[in-house]
């Protein structure tokens, strides 16, 4: 069996609406691919793995309207670093369909 591209997509813009998005409205989009080829029988299941992704999340906390001055508004505000991993996993199963008569 060869597959020729195994894709996840997402759309990594962020929900909140801000200058960034509001100058450019198209989707950023990250892709992960893979090709590969093997021999399976039928029935049996392949398991292709691989589509792994790392992602730094910050969260902003903050005092409300002293947190947005400019300046010293960082010195009201915290932020939380945390990394997120996925990996996506395909299993296939194919079957072989033989014609009837």
């Amino acid at each position: 069996m060869k597959i020729e591209k195994a894709e996840v997509s997402e759309d990594i813009r962020t929900s909140q609406i801000h200058a960034g998005v509001a100058e450019n409205p198209y989707p950023q989009i990250n892709r992960r691919q893979v090709s590969t080829t093997v021999h399976v029988k039928d029935g049996e299941t392949i398991v292709i793995g691989g589509l792994a992704q790392r992602q730094t999340v910050d969260r902003v906390a903050k005092v409300p309207w002293l947190g947005d001055l400019p300046g010293v508004g960082r010195m009201f505000q915290t932020v939380e670093q945390t990394e997120q991993d996925a990996e996506v996993v395909i299993f296939i199963s194919p079957r072989l369909v033989k014609p009837t008569l």
